[in-house]
């Protein structure tokens, strides 16, 4: 029985794909609405930001591994920040973007040394 299928498929894989990729149009086409409210939705949620943090990262071929999790109170939004090309840590995110230019990464990382009592460099080294 398999078998039959899949000689089937292979005789007719340019009607099955030319079927299918109608229904996916027409679907979509249907489905419009919900679809987009169904993205709105998952991209305001939490794991679709870590999502788009960690698609962004790869972009710009850097990795997205979280050193800790998150110990600032919650009313103060936090932004990740790269500590070095691999692994990122929670900051305030009014002081990681009033810190950019040049000199941005080092400011950061004195700051992540100085509240949160780690030495990034001998932590990098292990």
């Amino acid at each position: 029985m398999k078998q039959k299928r899949k000689e089937y498929e292979m005789r007719n894989r340019e009607k099955i794909r030319e079927r299918d990729r109608k229904y996916r149009v027409d679907y979509n086409i249907k489905n419009k609405d919900r679809i987009s409210n169904y993205r709105k939705k998952y991209w305001s949620s939490e794991k679709g930001k870590e999502v788009w943090r960690k698609k962004k990262a790869k972009r710009r071929e850097l990795g997205y591994i979280p050193l800790m999790n998150n110990i600032l109170p919650e009313e103060i939004p936090i932004q990740w920040h790269h500590i070095n090309n691999l692994f990122v840590i929670p900051i305030p995110k009014e002081f990681h973007q009033n810190n950019l230019g040049l000199k941005h990464k080092e400011i950061c990382n004195k700051w992540i040394e100085k509240y949160y009592n780690i030495n990034l460099k001998k932590l990098l080294e292990e």
